[in-house]
């Protein structure tokens, strides 16, 4: 896993300078058809703002923000990251860490990794109103992607929603078929590129 390498420009992982699917890509059907009467300018503008509060978070995470420094979109919403770490407790072990399963030869990036109310926590963060029908799907590919590494044992999964700058909800994930649901999806991911 070592050599499991992440190119951000074309959000393309590669090992052993082999290209591997991402969990986003294989689960992008669902997202496309949940996602499929947004006009694309509305999508790409969320898409944006939540990059950079995903980068604010993951920077505080590293103890290397410059508050004063964010963009006026981005810097409502570190209250409410700071908000829901002193509410919840919150311990964050890992942010923005690569996972890959060599059983299933797929790669992804998880958001949060940490401890919550004496449990070992996988958190996604979503900037929607809603939490995505993907998210199950793809924390779970996350978790045995973590699990099968013999990496870190996920007790429970969240989506971690920012809906606004002043609001946070915190969903629990519990959905037992969500791993079935990804490797649904990765199964016919497959077929469709052997064809």
């Amino acid at each position: 896993m070592t050599d499991l390498q992440f190119d951000e420009s074309t959000h393309t992982y590669k090992l052993d300078g082999r290209v591997i699917d991402s969990v986003t890509t294989i689960l992008k059907p669902l997202s496309d058809h949940i996602y499929r009467g947004v006009p694309r300018p509305q999508m790409e503008a969320a898409a944006q703002l939540g990059t950079a509060v995903h980068k604010m978070i993951e920077l505080d995470c590293l103890g290397t923000l410059d508050v004063d420094g964010l963009h006026e979109r981005v810097a409502p919403y570190f209250p409410t990251w700071q908000r829901f770490i002193a509410e919840t407790g919150f311990k964050v072990l890992k942010t923005e860490q690569r996972v890959y399963s060599k059983d299933y030869d797929f790669a992804g990036t998880l958001d949060l990794y940490g401890e919550m109310h004496g449990k070992t926590v996988l958190i996604d963060i979503k900037r929607t109103a809603a939490v995505p029908a993907t998210a199950g799907p793809q924390t779970a590919a996350y978790k045995l992607a973590l699990e099968e590494a013999g990496l870190w044992w996920v007790e429970e999964r969240y989506v971690l929603q920012l809906p606004n700058p002043n609001d946070y909800r915190l969903a629990p994930l519990k959905d037992r078929g969500d791993i079935k649901t990804f490797l649904s999806c990765l199964t016919i991911h497959n077929w469709k590129k052997k064809q």
